[in-house]
C-alpha cells in the first residue's frame, strides 16, 4: 500500500485502508473499489489522501503507531470536549485520561519509528492535532526515560495543550489566508485562555495545565505569552512545543499544503537551539520516520522506488523496493536495497505520489 492525494486519485484504485467518518462508523471499508462518486465524495470531505493498494507493493503494510480505535476515539473525546469549552461547559476530564492510558498502552507496545496515518479532513484538524500531539510527546517522553506517571501527565498536557483555542473566534481556526495582525494578537491568547480554563479542574496536574500556557515560548526567549527561554520553560511544554510544530508541519493547512516528513525534520533540526530544546530535538527525531513506508522515492543514482523498511538507528537511510532502471524503465523483477549497506546511494527526491 502506498498514501496518494485525493487530486492524484484515479477511477478503479483500491482503498487499502478503510476511510471513517466524524463519528467512527466506517465510510468505505478496506479493499472498495474506487468509483468516480465515492473520489468525489472524499474530495468535498476535503479527505487529504488515502492508502491505496499498489501492484508493486502488495506485501507491505503501514502500520500506525495507534489502533485505529484509539485514535478515532481520542478525537471524538477532543470534539465533545472542544464543544463545551465553546459553551462554556465543563468537560469530563476522566473520558480524557482514559484516552491517554489507551495511547500510552499502545505507545509503549509499539516498535520502530512513527508513521502517522491521519488522513483529517481541514474541519478536522484542531481535533486529529491534539491527537497527535499527545502521540508524538509521548513518544519523546518515553526516549528520554519518563516514568509511566510522567508520560501521563505530558500526555494529559499535550492532548490538551490547544484547549484556548476553544474560547476564541471560530473564524480565525478556518480563514484562508493569513491573518491580520490584530487578527494574530487574538491568536496568540490562546496559551493563557487555555490555561485559564485548566485551572479550574483541580484533579489535573498543574504541569500537565503549563503545557497548555508554555507550549509557544522558545527556547531563545521570542515566544509568548511570556517571553520565557531555555531551562525556564517546562520540560512537558518544550516536548509539546516540539511535537504542536512538527504535527502543524505535516498537515494540509486552509492557508497551504502539508510539508513531507523529511522537510518537516529539516525545519524542526534548523531550528534546534533557537526555537526548540535542542535534547528535546534529538529524542524527538530518534522516533521519527523521515521516509515514511510508502514513500515513493528517487535515488541519486535515478533509479525509482518504494521505502518498504525504515532503520531506527539510521532513520535516513531506509530500505527501498526498486520499481524503476536509471531510465525509468519498469523493472521486471523488483529487488530491495538497504541504504545503510550501500553508503555512495540515498535519497535525493521523495516524488509525488501518483
Amino acid at each position: 500500500m502506498r498514501p496518494v492525494s485525493l487530486d492524484k486519485v484515479t477511477h478503479g484504485v483500491v482503498l487499502a485502508k478503510p476511510i471513517y467518518g466524524e463519528d467512527g462508523r466506517v465510510l468505505l471499508s478496506k479493499g472498495t473499489q474506487l468509483k468516480e462518486s465515492y473520489i468525489d465524495k472524499l474530495i468535498d470531505m476535503k479527505v487529504p489522501f488515502i492508502y491505496v493498494e499498489d501492484e508493486y507493493i502488495k506485501d507491505i503494510e503501514v502500520e500506525d503507531v495507534i489502533d485505529d480505535r484509539t485514535r478515532i476515539n481520542a478525537q471524538q473525546i477532543t470534539r465533545n470536549l472542544m464543544s463545551k469549552v465553546i459553551q462554556g461547559g465543563k468537560f469530563e476530564l476522566k473520558d480524557v485520561q482514559a484516552a491517554v492510558d489507551k495511547i500510552i498502552d499502545d505507545i509503549l507496545t509499539a516498535r520502530g519509528l512513527i508513521n502517522l496515518i491521519d488522513a483529517r479532513t481541514h474541519d478536522n484538524y484542531l481535533f486529529g492535532h491534539s491527537v497527535n500531539v499527545s502521540v508524538l510527546a509521548i513518544m519523546c517522553g518515553k526516549s528520554m526515560g519518563f516514568n509511566q506517571i510522567e508520560l501521563k501527565h505530558l500526555g494529559l498536557g499535550a492532548f490538551l495543550h490547544d484547549l484556548g483555542m476553544g474560547k476564541l473566534d471560530p473564524k480565525l481556526l478556518v480563514k484562508m489566508d493569513s491573518l491580520s495582525l490584530e487578527e494574530m494578537e487574538a491568536v496568540k491568547q490562546h496559551p493563557m485562555l487555555g490555561f485559564d480554563e485548566l485551572r479550574k479542574y483541580r484533579e489535573l496536574n498543574l504541569l500537565a495545565s503549563h503545557c497548555a500556557l508554555q507550549h509557544h515560548e522558545k527556547w531563545d526567549g521570542t515566544g509568548y505569552p511570556r517571553g520565557l527561554e531555555s531551562t525556564k520553560i517546562h520540560l512537558f511544554a518544550r516536548i509539546v512545543a516540539v511535537a504542536d510544530v512538527f504535527d502543524a508541519l505535516v498537515s494540509d493547512r486552509p492557508y497551504r499544503s502539508r510539508l513531507q516528513p523529511y522537510e518537516a525534520v529539516e525545519f524542526i533540526q534548523a531550528n534546534s537551539g533557537i526555537q526548540f530544546d535542542p535534547e528535546v530535538v534529538q529524542n524527538f527525531l530518534a522516533h521519527i520516520a523521515i521516509y515514511p513506508i510508502g514513500s515513493l522515492v528517487k535515488l541519486n543514482t535515478g533509479e525509482r522506488g518504494v521505502v518498504v523498511d525504515v532503520n531506527k538507528s539510521f532513520p535516513a537511510r531506509p530500505v527501498v523496493k526498486l520499481v524503476t532502471d536509471k531510465t525509468g524503465g519498469v523493472l521486471r523483477k523488483f529487488h530491495e536495497i538497504d541504504l545503510v549497506k550501500y553508503p555512495s546511494i540515498f535519497v535525493k527526491e521523495v516524488l509525488d505520489q501518483a
